[in-house]
């Protein structure tokens, strides 16, 4: 939960039954339209933090399951919510390595996040039972209202109130809304030269399907 989540962007590269065609679909999020360098810079920073709130933008990934699972999915995205709200309410075994990379960070939690993150204020163990009821929440109005139920609810009142909390004054603009990801239709074939993928500029060279490697430029 610490690497992936509801908050945070999703990208899918992917193919149909039907068809041999590639798809792309970018689900990235845009920075706060009151962001901008000044502003970082303002705050004291030289380059992008890593662990700040100037480095939140605002999440993808719901729009993108959305889109796949209305234009491509058989199962819908309410019956799709079903298994997600179950692990999260149930709780799912915490692995060896997951809960080694939330020891790397939970000193950098908030108290906020400690609550959410943490049990009884400890880091999960290997074969600990980590359960996120308020992630059930989140799915099951997924699941009822769809991706609305995510941008456009108390859920997104929550959210943006929030960051504004964490920005002290009002400078940042927040407007949540849905908007469907950017959809390439058949944006690679066997092999390409440097084609760009909209959203995080990424370059594909030498991209194959079968033995050569991929090369992936940032």
């Amino acid at each position: 939960p610490q690497s992936t989540g509801l908050y945070g962007d999703a990208f899918a590269i992917f193919k149909t039954e039907k068809s041999d065609k590639i798809y792309g679909l970018n689900g990235s999020g845009k920075s706060p339209s009151g962001i901008d360098s000044s502003l970082v810079i303002s705050a004291g920073h030289t380059k992008m933090p890593v662990n700040d709130v100037h480095s939140i933008t605002l999440p993808g990934a719901v729009a993108l399951f959305e889109e796949l699972a209305s234009k491509f999915g058989k199962l819908g995205l309410s019956e799709l919510c079903t298994e997600p709200i179950k692990y999260a309410e149930e709780g799912v075994v915490v692995s060896p390595r997951v809960s080694f990379d939330w020891y790397q960070s939970y000193e950098k939690f908030s108290s906020k996040t400690k609550e959410y993150y943490l049990i009884n204020g400890k880091v999960p163990k290997p074969g600990d039972i980590f359960r996120a009821p308020g992630q059930a929440t989140v799915f099951k109005k997924i699941s009822t209202e769809g991706a609305k139920g995510f941008y456009e609810s108390e859920i997104t009142e929550d959210f943006i109130n929030s960051l504004k909390t964490l920005f002290r004054l009002c400078l940042v603009t927040f407007n949540l809304k849905i908007n469907s990801p950017k959809f390439i239709p058949g944006f690679l074939s066997i092999r390409c030269k440097a084609l760009k993928w909209a959203g995080p500029k990424y370059f594909f060279d030498k991209i194959s399907l079968g033995s050569e490697k991929v090369s992936l430029y940032a």
